[in-house]
């Protein structure tokens, strides 16, 4: 009976062993989205070539901070605001400010569905000021 035991034990712990072993995890994705951190630069006047460097992060609670320079740590810049997004995902619009300065900063623009690149325009209340190209980090 002992031996009977044992072998029917063996079995279903090495029955068990092997299922758990042939398990194929399924590998999830992450589908790309305008989240995240994005470098670039900007350019002040409507056919300057951006040439000042830029930072945004975009959080998923709707909030958005610009930090100007090319390093958030070493940034003494800072605006704080909100965006929205458009389109599937693929337009983006935000509003910021800059503590200490009473001036409302727009940005308006286009991503692709690889969410690689964010192109557009920037403005500042309500008056023209220019391009400004992003990369996803």
């Amino acid at each position: 009976m002992k031996i009977t035991s044992a072998i029917i034990m063996y079995t279903v712990l090495t029955m068990t062993a092997l299922g758990m072993l042939s398990c194929k995890k399924k590998v999830i994705e992450a589908k790309p989205s305008i989240l995240g951190i994005w470098k670039g630069k900007f350019g002040l006047g409507t056919n300057v070539t951006p040439n000042s460097e830029v930072i945004f992060e975009i959080k998923d609670d709707g909030t958005l901070t610009v930090y100007n320079g090319a390093d958030i740590a070493t940034s003494t810049i800072k605006g704080t605001g909100r965006y929205d997004t458009l389109n599937g995902g693929l337009d983006f619009s935000g509003k910021y400010v800059y503590a200490g300065n009473p001036v409302n900063y727009v940005v308006e623009m286009t991503t692709t569905t690889a969410y690689t690149d964010l192109k557009g325009k920037w403005t500042f209340n309500g008056t023209a000021g220019g391009k400004i190209e992003l990369k996803k980090q």
